[in-house]
């Protein structure tokens, strides 16, 4: 096994972006598939769209969509059998991970503070240096190593599966002609709920549409307009608003309202004393 340099590919969706973060980086520096594949993914493990842009994946992700893509992460820090320093002492830095690592040749996905990197002997590549780059120019030699893996082909016995998952470029379901569809029919939802929220709004009956900090609407009839059953909705159920609407009734004025309102008071007042 070798490291690779980063590469990347055109958006799985239209109007998606590459994936310029250190996860997919990673991934694609120690297995050779683009970013954008790594990203598709690790999205695929999240259950979110192949083209949502990563941020902040962490140790333990990026190491379960290894092994789906069928490689074996070793996690050689920390361990037991590492032999470094107490659990209670700080991480070893990346300079003095690099002298004590136990395969000097080998390749491996390293976990620094807040960054991933893909390292081969004194090669280093991450989304920042994607053609590699000598750890000593690094920058990175006093941060922190927080976990540190040794890569692997899987050899299990029995491993059709992930090897035909290493052998497809995407996951099922993340080809670029399905990940437009699906964008298309969410762009037609949300075309329709914003028509029918104008409806709502251009209706004489309401006087204003008011959004929550929670997404849920609230509609505010016109005066002498009473009886309205979806007077808080959200944006799936928009179109009970616009039958509820049609039911709405006239009722008392602003003013008759008041009156009435006063005089139950009064009423009440009467009765307590």
């Amino acid at each position: 096994m070798t490291i690779h340099a980063v590469s990347h590919r055109e958006p799985l969706a239209p109007g998606g972006r590459k994936q310029r973060y250190c996860g997919p980086a990673a991934i694609s520096a120690l297995t050779g598939r683009t970013a954008e594949c790594a990203a598709a993914w690790i999205n695929h493990r999240r259950g979110k769209p192949g083209h949502h842009v990563v941020v902040g994946s962490g140790g333990r992700e990026i190491k379960d969509t290894l092994e789906s893509l069928g490689y074996m992460p070793f996690q050689e820090y920390p361990s037991p059998h590492f032999g470094y320093r107490p659990a209670s002492d700080k991480h070893p830095t990346f300079s003095c991970w690099l002298d004590e690592r136990e395969h000097k040749s080998g390749l491996y996905l390293v976990m620094l503070s807040d960054h991933c990197i893909a390292v081969e002997g004194n090669k280093l590549c991450d989304s920042q240096c994607p053609d590699g780059i000598h750890v000593e120019k690094s920058g990175f030699l006093r941060r922190r190593v927080e976990a540190a893996y040794l890569i692997d082909e899987c050899r299990m016995v029995g491993s059709d599966k992930t090897r035909r998952k290493r052998s497809e470029p995407l996951p099922p379901g993340y080809s670029p002609k399905e990940l437009k569809a699906k964008v298309a029919k969410k762009r037609k939802v949300a075309a329709t709920r914003r028509t029918a929220l104008a409806k709502v709004k251009a209706d004489p009956r309401v006087a204003d549409v008011n959004k929550d900090y929670d997404g849920r609407y609230e509609v505010d009839l016109a005066p002498g307009y009473n009886h309205f059953d979806c007077s808080f909705f959200y944006e799936d159920n928009i179109e009970e608003v616009l039958t509820s609407l049609t039911c709405v009734e006239a009722g008392p004025g602003q003013s008759e309202r008041e009156e009435m309102e006063q005089a139950r008071a009064s009423e009440m007042h009467g009765v307590a004393a």
